[in-house]
């Protein structure tokens, strides 16, 4: 299915308000119980983000046999797009790590918080191990836990340092660890180049 980018556009912000709309009354339930919230709510982000997909014309292709995961599996990508989250939500239904920065962004912030992301300050060690604590509870809950180790998004022409201290939750919970790479290969049926590459423009397939 193809559309115009206006209709896309209209339908994007459709699905957003829509998802918001959905997750509100619901979210009470985050204070009471914040990994159950987590784990209900992964399964919605993840329909929401097969149908933003299919709205913007993304097309994913793995190249490998799909992989069985056991519950609570820690997965780890490279992060070139935006597109990226969505892409991983709808393959590993699960919870993201995000920065404090992100939490306190206008209308982004508020999205965030209602997907059941894990927010990190990535600024100071000071909530460090508070903040692994969190990890380590939601991969013990079973969730699924999604983080770009590198803090960052690039051009992946190189790999960045990873941010270490968050795969510790992941070894003291006991947890698989998940490597996954993404590659945008064309955009508007043209190769993706370091000129016309997702971290410009944003859009893959």
């Amino acid at each position: 299915m193809t559309f115009k980018p206006h209709i896309k556009l209209f339908y994007l912000g459709l699905l957003v308000m829509a998802y918001m709309v959905c997750c509100l009354p619901f979210f009470p339930v985050f204070y009471l119980s914040p990994q159950r919230y987590r784990k209900t709510n992964a399964r919605m982000v993840s329909r929401v983000s097969g149908i933003l997909l299919r709205v913007l014309g993304v097309t994913v292709h793995r190249n490998r046999t799909p992989v069985r995961l056991k519950p609570g599996c820690f997965i780890v990508s490279n992060h070139l797009s935006y597109i990226d989250v969505l892409i991983l939500s709808t393959l590993f239904p699960g919870c993201f790590v995000t920065s404090v920065e992100i939490r306190q962004t206008p209308f982004l912030g508020h999205i965030t918080a209602l997907a059941g992301c894990l927010f990190v300050e990535r600024r100071s060690r000071r909530f460090l191990g508070r903040e692994t604590r969190e990890i380590r509870s939601a991969l013990q809950n079973g969730l699924n836990v999604i983080v770009f180790p590198e803090g960052t998004s690039t051009n992946g022409d190189t790999v960045l340092r990873f941010k270490q201290p968050l795969f510790q939750a992941a070894l003291d919970a006991g947890k698989d660890i998940l490597p996954v790479g993404i590659c945008y290969e064309t955009i508007n049926h043209c190769p993706v180049t370091p000129q016309t590459g997702t971290w410009s423009s944003g859009m893959g397939t």
